[in-house]
């Protein structure tokens, strides 16, 4: 019991101190993805098929709140093969704006090799092209549904004991039609404080992670806390007024996130999942909207 009491406690400052001070947490999506994220080390394959709704909130930059939710099919094929299929939807509200769309669809392939080594590849398909409007004049991305590019995506997991290590990396294929500019706004205007990604150019992205998989709170309930690295390769770029193209600076570096997983076995068919990710450290400038001070998401998943 003191230690469960002890694993609250700690929650409870990182959350109250990070969410007064950082800025980072979110991600392009490899990692929230099903193969990616963290997996008991004891868990075994005993059903074929599982579907998966989630719902989330964070709070973003500048007093936006984020919502969203998710549907995913995972699917086992044989004994090593799994494809996974996820779609994605987002609503932001703040600065007197409120908009809801639909986000992406990730398709997802992984191969397993023995117990310890799995390899992931995927491909990310927008929904939205990136460039939402509001009272006809392009909004910032951080009110856009989709990131608006084709991603490719590949990782590998590897488990040791009760250790999970992931390393993804994450290539926009194509850019997005993005044309905001924040001198269309006055200057008066809150819109007019987020950074310009006309004809938006963002790179790729490194991931890794890592997880203990396996704290029991419960005959049925699990606890995985890890930590979360994220690597922008490079720094964005835009078109400014003058047409010509700009990099943003600072713009590329290192995120890093605590993510805390909890997971609680309703049946055998049915679990409840509750996950947070709050930042350590951030890069300085996210034009790409994923700023998140921290965000909470809660699942159910049904296996058959």
């Amino acid at each position: 019991m003191k230690r469960y009491s002890s694993v609250t406690i700690i929650l409870y400052l990182l959350f109250s101190y990070q969410y007064a001070r950082a800025q980072g947490c979110s991600d392009a999506g490899f990692c929230s993805l099903n193969n990616l994220k963290p997996e008991p080390s004891d868990s075994v394959n005993l059903f074929k098929n599982q579907i998966r709704l989630g719902a989330f909130g964070g709070l973003g930059a500048k007093g936006i709140f984020i919502f969203g939710h998710y549907n995913e099919f995972d699917r086992l094929i044989g004994k090593h093969v799994n494809v996974n299929v996820k779609v994605t939807s987002l609503a932001q509200t703040g600065n007197e704006v409120s908009v809801i769309g639909l986000g992406d669809v990730f398709v997802t392939a992984g191969v397993r090799l023995g117990k310890q080594i799995r390899f992931t590849n995927g491909i990310k398909i927008p929904l939205s092209d990136g460039n939402r409007l509001y009272n006809d004049a392009p909004l910032p991305m951080d009110y856009q549904s989709s990131l608006g590019t084709y991603d490719f995506i590949s990782g590998i997991s590897w488990f040791w004991n009760k250790w999970q290590f992931v390393a993804a990396y994450q290539q926009p294929i194509t850019q997005n039609n993005n044309a905001y500019l924040n001198t269309f706004y006055p200057e008066d205007s809150p819109l007019r404080d987020f950074i310009s990604t006309n004809n938006y150019i963002r790179k790729a992205d490194v991931m890794f992670r890592a997880a203990y998989t396996n704290i029991r709170t419960s005959k049925r309930g699990l606890f995985s806390p890890g930590l979360l690295a994220v690597y922008h390769l490079g720094e964005d770029s835009y078109i400014n007024e003058n047409g010509s193209r700009t990099n943003i600076e600072n713009s590329d570096g290192l995120t890093v996130n605590t993510n805390f997983y909890w997971d609680y076995e309703l049946s055998e068919k049915h679990v409840f999942q509750l996950n947070a990710g709050v930042p350590v450290y951030a890069r300085n400038f996210r034009p790409d909207g994923l700023t998140r001070n921290v965000i909470l998401t809660a699942e159910f998943r049904v296996r058959f």
